[in-house]
C-alpha cells in the first residue's frame, strides 16, 4: 500500500435504535431493533471530549501543573437525507414524546448509536435530540436535508461491531430519499411553487442532570430531559403578495403542508396547523426579483380547529406495491387516517 494507512470515508457508517425514556438512562436494549441512517458527507458530528478541570489556586509558578480529567462532554451534530426507510425515525427522534398521564410528563425517546470504522468502532448511549433542522431548497441540487443536534450520556468503544454487517445493511437500504422535487408545498391550504427555501427548526431546551459517578471514575450525566419546545418555519420566495406583510399587522395565523411523493411510490406528509407570523422581511433589490423571508412559530392549534391540540402533525408511509395508504391532510376537521405504530 502506497503512503500511510487510513480508513476511507465509507467505512464511516451509522447505525441508530430507540429506548424508551422510562428505561434506565443510557442503558442499551437486549435485542435493538437497529435503523441504519447514512450520514451526509461528514455528517457525523457527535463526538466525545473531555474538558479538563484546571484549579485556579495559587500552588506552583506560572505553569499549569493540573488539568484534571473527570467528565466526557458527548454532543455534536448528525447531518442525513431523509431516505424513506428512516425518514420516520429521524422525525421520532426529535418529535416523539413518551406517551404518559398528563403534558407535563411526556419526555422525548432516548436512543442507542453505533458508529463503524475499522480504527475505532464505538457506541453511544443516552442519546437524545435536542434540535431538529430540516431544510429544503427548491435551486441548484433541491435536497432536504436533515440536521440533528444529539446530546450523549457516553462514549465507548465497540469491538463487536463488524464491517460486513454494516455493509450488507446498507445495500439493502433505499438509496433515494425524499426531494425538494417530490414535494408539494402549501400555506393556507393553497399550493405555492415559488419557494426557494423552507426550513422547519425544532429545539426540545433539553436539560442536562448533574455529574455523577462511573466505575472508569470519569463523571457522567446523571439524566437528560426535553422540556418545552418550540418549532418554527422559515421561508423564502417571490414578493407577490401581501399575505404575510398582512399577517404580521394583523395578528393572523396560518397552516403551512408539505407532501412528498417519493418515485417508489412512498409519502411523507408534515404539517403546521396553526403559525404565527413573527416576521416577513422583504428584499427589493433593483437587480433581482423582489423576494420576502417571513419567519413564523408553530404553535398548538386551538380548539375547534384542524388538529386541535397539535403543533405538528407527520407521518411517512412506505409503500407497497407502488401505492400509498396514508391519507393526504385535508382542511376538514375530520380525523386522519395514518399508519403510525404505537411508540414503544
Amino acid at each position: 500500500m502506497p503512503g500511510v494507512r487510513s480508513h476511507g470515508g465509507w467505512r464511516r457508517m451509522q447505525r441508530f435504535c430507540r429506548v424508551a425514556a422510562h428505561s434506565a438512562y443510557g442503558t442499551v436494549p437486549g435485542a435493538p431493533a437497529w435503523v441504519y441512517i447514512p450520514r451526509l458527507g461528514d455528517g457525523q458530528g457527535l463526538k466525545a471530549s473531555a474538558p479538563r478541570y484546571v484549579p485556579d489556586t495559587e500552588i506552583g509558578g506560572f505553569r499549569e501543573r493540573v488539568a484534571i480529567h473527570h467528565r466526557l462532554t458527548v454532543e455534536g451534530e448528525f447531518r442525513t437525507l431523509l431516505y424513506p426507510g428512516s425518514a420516520q425515525f429521524l422525525l421520532d427522534m426529535a418529535l416523539a414524546r413518551v406517551a404518559t398521564v398528563g403534558d407535563d410528563y411526556q419526555d422525548i425517546y432516548q436512543h442507542v448509536m453505533d458508529e463503524y470504522n475499522p480504527e475505532d468502532p464505538r457506541r453511544y448511549t443516552g442519546v437524545v435530540a435536542d434540535t431538529l433542522r430540516i431544510e429544503g431548497t427548491g435551486e441548484g441540487d433541491g435536497e432536504i436535508q436533515v440536521a440533528l443536534g444529539l446530546i450523549a450520556r457516553d462514549e465507548a468503544k465497540e469491538d463487536s461491531l463488524s464491517e460486513a454487517t454494516f455493509e450488507a445493511a446498507y445495500d439493502a437500504l433505499e438509496v433515494v430519499p425524499f426531494m425538494h422535487g417530490h414535494a408539494e408545498l402549501r400555506v393556507n391550504t393553497i399550493l405555492i411553487t415559488d419557494v426557494e427555501r423552507w426550513a422547519i427548526n425544532v429545539t426540545n431546551n433539553v436539560g442536562r442532570g448533574p455529574l455523577t459517578r462511573q466505575a472508569a471514575g470519569v463523571s457522567a450525566i446523571a439524566f437528560t430531559h426535553g422540556n418545552k419546545r418550540q418549532i418554527t418555519l422559515d421561508l423564502t420566495e417571490l414578493h407577490n403578495s401581501d399575505d404575510f406583510d398582512a399577517a404580521v399587522r394583523d395578528g393572523a395565523h396560518m397552516t403551512f403542508s408539505a407532501e412528498f411523493w417519493h418515485p417508489a411510490g412512498h409519502y411523507m406528509a408534515i404539517f403546521l396547523p396553526w403559525l404565527a407570523v413573527e416576521e416577513s422581511d422583504n428584499d427589493g433589490t433593483p437587480s433581482q426579483q423582489a423576494k420576502e423571508s417571513p419567519r413564523m412559530r408553530a404553535l398548538e392549534a386551538p380548539e375547534g380547529q384542524d388538529y386541535e391540540g397539535q403543533d405538528i402533525v407527520y407521518d411517512v408511509d412506505l409503500a407497497t406495491g407502488g401505492t400509498t395508504t396514508f391519507a393526504p391532510f385535508t382542511t376538514t376537521a375530520a380525523a386522519t387516517t395514518t399508519t403510525t405504530t404505537a411508540a414503544p
